[in-house]
């Protein structure tokens, strides 16, 4: 037997079963890909400032998130903006859809950070099954008189609703041929819920006025007039309403 050539390879053998394997590198994690497709007012330089944990690509071919940004008017003066998550590859079929609206009086900074937040929030569906998920945290600021503030009591409307307006209006008028009056008046009634909105109104008007003529007589003319409207709305949801008016002269 030659020890020579034994020796070493039994020690070999040893250091092999003694010494850890060779760790390989892992491959580094990698956030989602998203592409912003921006069809109305956005702020892309804040967007990707606060939003740092995905991947903002620049060709659509290359994100598994296709966001789309639109946005319409609405009547009271705001925008309404529309937010269309779209799954690519392997987010395929996992759409969504976030609606907001700004008021008219919301500045240009207002509305960014309102956008920015609505993304965020819209994100976390994918980023939650993204390499990213165990980094992200989701936080909530309670508003005053919220949760963290106990439960809060909605105040006592002893009307239940309604708003009641009443108006009157009376002028009068005279010379030594002539003489005019008017008396006016009106009565509204209105009750709006989430569901219904009913409004109902009447009102009248009497003038008279008396003319002395050449011959010493005297001409007098009356006017009356009555109207009334009601209005029943029933709300179907977010945009769209049925309602039915009438109005009797």
């Amino acid at each position: 037997m030659n020890w020579n050539r034994l020796v070493p390879a039994c020690l070999v053998l040893c250091l092999g079963a003694i010494l850890p394997e060779p760790a390989f590198p892992q491959p580094p994690v990698e956030a989602i890909r998203v592409f912003l497709d921006c069809q109305t007012f956005c702020d892309t330089q804040h967007i990707r400032r606060e939003i740092t944990y995905v991947n903002w690509v620049r060709d659509r071919q290359d994100a598994v998130v296709h966001l789309l940004i639109s946005s319409q008017g609405t009547g009271g003066g705001g925008r309404e903006f529309t937010l269309r998550f779209i799954g690519v590859g392997e987010f395929q079929g996992l759409d969504d859809e976030i609606r907001f609206a700004s008021r008219q009086t919301d500045t240009e900074d207002e509305i960014r950070r309102a956008q920015t937040q609505r993304i965020a929030l819209g994100l976390a569906r994918y980023v939650a099954r993204g390499g990213f998920a165990d980094q992200v945290r989701v936080t909530f600021t309670a508003p005053p008189g919220g949760p963290a503030a106990g439960p809060v009591q909605q105040p006592r409307d002893p009307w239940n609703l309604w708003v009641f307006r009443v108006g009157v209006n009376g002028s009068f008028s005279g010379e030594s041929q002539s003489k005019r009056n008017n008396l006016s008046g009106s009565l509204r009634a209105d009750r709006v819920s989430e569901a219904w909105k009913f409004r109902i109104s009447a009102g009248a008007n009497r003038s008279h006025s008396s003319f002395t003529l050449s011959d010493s007589s005297v001409f007098e003319s009356d006017n009356n007039r009555y109207n009334a409207s009601s209005l029943l709305v029933r709300s179907l949801g977010q945009h769209w309403s049925l309602g039915i008016e009438a109005n009797a002269v």
